[in-house]
């Protein structure tokens, strides 16, 4: 977001991982099947950004789902 100033700075909800830390483990494995999915099943390039300190996609988690769905 770019400020008044004109510098750029980041806008991040430190809440937003709430909803996962409250889920049950059916819930959230029933969730990250349909996420992958629906991903997977992308015909096109797909460009996946996350932050280096990430609690909802970590490095090693999205190589391996990525691998596994036969994509670079």
């Amino acid at each position: 977001m770019q400020g008044r100033e004109g510098r750029w700075g980041y806008r991040y909800d430190p809440k937003i991982a709430v909803p996962f830390v409250a889920a049950d483990t059916d819930a959230v494995s029933l969730g990250e099947a349909v996420l992958w999915h629906s991903l997977v099943s992308i015909q096109h390039s797909v460009l996946v950004v996350r932050g280096e300190h990430s609690d909802l996609l970590s490095l090693r988690d999205g190589r391996k789902k990525w691998s596994r769905a036969g994509r670079p």
